[in-house]
């Protein structure tokens, strides 16, 4: 299988798991994120990517950590740094998180980042 199509499904499924962890419907979620019950269909079972910035509203509305979201969910590219780093993605990301006003959000950003690459992410003090 695709790896895109592989992380869509994961992505969903944990959404999914978590939504209904909270107790919430596909509907209560749509409403709660201000879009189509379809929608959050399609995003559960992968059929639309969905973005970072809708990722981060899903956890803030069901009240999840980024890393407890993406807890297990790495796995290494086999990718050289150097391979990594020339993918015109990579820069394309370097530019979106550089538009990135909010510091929470980019904070959020990093911390999935660094959960995806296998890392952890610290508790931090109030």
């Amino acid at each position: 299988m695709d790896e895109i199509v592989e992380q869509k499904l994961r992505l969903g499924r944990r959404i999914r798991d978590l939504r209904t962890e909270a107790g919430w419907t596909p509907t209560q979620l749509a409403q709660a994120l201000g879009i189509s019950f379809q929608q959050v269909q399609k995003y559960e079972h992968g059929i639309t990517r969905i973005s970072v910035v809708t990722i981060l509203r899903v956890l803030a509305v069901l009240g999840v950590p980024a890393d407890v979201f993406f807890a297990g969910m790495a796995e290494p590219t086999g990718l050289p740094f150097t391979q990594a780093v020339a993918d015109p993605s990579s820069e394309q990301l370097r530019r979106d998180y550089q538009a990135i006003r909010n510091p929470d959000a980019r904070r959020a950003l990093r911390d999935m980042a660094r959960v995806l690459a296998g890392g952890s992410v610290a508790k931090r003090s109030l």
